[in-house]
This record gives structure tokens, C-alpha cells and sequence, in this order.
């Protein structure tokens, strides 16, 4: 996997709401990966934790479903 690579997180995020096990997720590493992939976690219900990720957009309202 390619650490923050915003392309690749779309492709990810694409298959884990996919899986209807999947009730939410831990990750991207990245802030440059993260917001390519919150707007789909947020469309499909998933809430997203990120330790990592430290842009400040990330805890705009925007993105209220992210951690």
C-alpha cells in the first residue's frame, strides 16, 4: 500500500462499503489520504478514526463523522 496516496484511499474506501461487516473505520494514516475519503465514509454511514491524521479540515463540520 502507498502511504497517503489519496487515489488509493478512494480505491480502499470503495471496498470496505462494499462489506456490510464493516461498521465503521480505523485509519487513513494520512492527512492528504484522509479527506480524499471521508466524503464516501460519510455518504455510506461509516464514522473514521484517525490517529494520525492531523489537518486541521479534518475537524471542520464537514468531516463530522471522522475521530
Amino acid at each position: 500500500m502507498i502511504y497517503n496516496d489519496p487515489s488509493q484511499a478512494q480505491r480502499v474506501v470503495k471496498e470496505l462499503i462494499k462489506d456490510s461487516n464493516v461498521l465503521g473505520v480505523i485509519g487513513h494514516a494520512g492527512s492528504v489520504a484522509s479527506p480524499a475519503a471521508l466524503p464516501v465514509y460519510k455518504n455510506a454511514g461509516l464514522a473514521m478514526i484517525s490517529s494520525s491524521s492531523s489537518s486541521t479540515e479534518l475537524s471542520m463540520k464537514k468531516f463530522v463523522d471522522n475521530f
